[in-house]
């Protein structure tokens, strides 16, 4: 019986182990930071609670998928769960990003890691979805600023550049990505060839 051609070869696998402790290392690290620099980061410096909240809450997410990831490894691979949870990064960076004051703060970049991870784990358009969704989300946040305050700078131009750069970020990894799932179809071909062959002989 022929088998399907695995949704992450072994190369790409690696990467959702890298980007578990990833995200798992990054709302720590910045959560620590805020507490030991509070007067002299630009973190949680519009709304000090939320980050706090999200900080906390992207990790407690991060250790329940790490601790499941290995006995229920065959849902974590599944397009659709991979998807979902790195729409859940998105959002939670953008939620740190609008309460550290936008793209000012220079947080935007995290989202680089986010969208260059779901370009190599996930097949199809969408992971140009995915870079279309950060870019939006980043706009949002520079609308939310200069609705919300008096005096908000007027970063558009800085907040189109880095979406531009997240497009171009996804469609690169997935120009580097596509020969090593094509690899993996064509051996997965063999194999099943290679079988049915053993069979009929």
């Amino acid at each position: 019986m022929a088998t399907k051609t695995k949704a992450c070869p072994g190369q790409i696998t690696n990467v959702w182990v890298v980007y578990n402790i990833y995200r798992i290392v990054l709302p720590l690290v910045l959560a620590v930071t805020f507490i030991s620099n509070a007067d002299s980061t630009p973190l949680g410096s519009f709304n000090s609670t939320l980050f706090i909240q999200i900080s906390t809450a992207c990790v407690i997410f991060s250790l329940i998928i790490a601790l499941l990831a290995p006995v229920a490894r065959n849902i974590f691979r599944n397009p659709q769960v991979l998807t979902s949870t790195m729409i859940v990064g998105i959002f939670s960076i953008t939620l740190i990003l609008d309460s550290s004051g936008g793209v000012v703060s220079g947080l935007g970049v995290l989202l680089i890691v986010t969208i260059a991870s779901g370009s190599m784990l996930i097949r199809g358009r969408i992971r140009t979805f995915l870079a279309a969704m950060a870019a939006l989300s980043i706009i949002y946040c520079e609308i939310y600023f200069l609705l919300a305050m008096e005096d908000a700078p007027d970063l558009f131009v800085q907040a189109d550049i880095l979406g531009t750069f997240l497009f171009t970020t996804a469609l690169i990894i997935q120009a580097l990505t596509s020969p090593i799932y094509k690899s993996a179809a064509i051996a997965d071909t063999h194999s099943n060839f290679g079988s049915a062959a053993k069979c009929v002989g």
